[in-house]
């Protein structure tokens, strides 16, 4: 999917809104997320959050906006990056996926962005560690939920 598509946030209107007008979805059952993987090289950058487990540029997506605009949000916010650093963006189609611990249904929004150069990692609290992995190694590390089957998609 080339194109930037805009996710339809239509079923999420009864739900409350934050002050800035963004979508509050903490006690909804259902919410969409960005899964934004990053990769240089062929390898994939995991963040370790403080929870300890790894995970990928994410965000609810908790406004309407192009998705590659959400993404962009995310690599600015959390590593610092520009679009003049992205190579290329890839996004494929979403899927749901159920949390077995929480019960929420999730609907992922994959998006690859492959960047020209290693980025330096800010390690600023929400992550404590930066690993970057081929993709086959994912399984060596305790991610969050979806993380892996999402991968998979992005990459085929």
């Amino acid at each position: 999917m080339d194109t930037e598509p805009v996710v339809d946030l239509s079923n999420y209107s009864s739900l409350p809104r934050f002050e800035d007008g963004s979508i509050d979805y903490t006690n909804a059952d259902h919410a969409p997320v960005l899964m934004c993987f990053v990769q240089h090289l062929g390898k994939i950058l995991l963040l370790k959050r403080k929870n300890g487990r790894w995970d990928v540029i994410t965000g609810y997506i908790d406004r309407p906006q192009p998705l590659k605009e959400k993404a962009l949000d995310g690599l600015a916010e959390d590593l610092g990056l520009e679009e003049n650093q992205i190579k290329r963006f890839v996004f494929v189609a979403p899927y749901d996926y159920v949390d077995a611990a929480t019960g929420k249904t999730w609907t992922s929004y994959p998006a690859l962005s492959e960047v020209k150069k290693k980025p330096e990692i800010p390690l600023d609290g929400e992550y404590t560690e930066a690993v970057w992995i081929r993709p086959s190694e994912v399984v060596e590390y305790m991610t969050v939920p979806g993380l892996e089957a999402t991968l998979l998609k992005i990459l085929s």
